[in-house]
């Protein structure tokens, strides 16, 4: 199995945070709200115009799924038997956040480069009046939308 992107990173979730939020500003959010759970920023939710009509994106940080996945790859050495300590929550929080960061640069890359446009790249978290993203939609219902019969037509 190949080593997970950033695992060994000492960069603070709050400085990735932070060029999370200025790549979504610079590229034209103009409103971001952050929402945690149990006291760890969980996913921003922000704004863009999109052809004059405003549009809410919610993107996910799944930083407890990044802690399983360094746990299975054997990534906490101070751990003790199956207890995850504070410092491996830590850990996989500053991963998580650091990918993350990755991930909004790649996407914004090819946005600037004209590959894609804001919207295009986000499409999967925009969220609909109750808050829910397209992606819960497409995962809760598959075959509501991905009914694309045999491909012939």
């Amino acid at each position: 199995m190949r080593r997970l992107k950033n695992y060994t990173t000492v960069v603070p979730a709050a400085r990735s945070i932070e060029n999370v939020e200025s790549m979504l500003v610079e590229h034209r959010a103009d409103s971001i709200m952050k929402q945690y759970d149990d006291g760890r920023l969980s996913s921003l939710k922000f704004r863009m115009i999109i052809e004059g009509t405003p549009a809410v994106f919610t993107v996910p940080v799944r930083w407890r799924e990044t802690m399983l996945a360094l746990a299975a790859q054997g990534l906490f050495p101070k751990r003790r038997g199956n207890v995850l300590t504070p410092d491996d929550e830590d850990k996989a929080y500053r991963i998580a956040w650091k990918n993350m960061s990755d991930w909004v640069a790649a996407q914004m890359t090819v946005v600037d480069l004209g590959i894609f446009d804001a919207a295009e790249v986000f499409t999967p978290y925009i969220t609909d009046g109750s808050g829910r993203t397209l992606y819960e939609h497409i995962k809760d219902e598959p075959g509501r939308f991905l009914a694309l019969g045999d491909g012939k037509h």
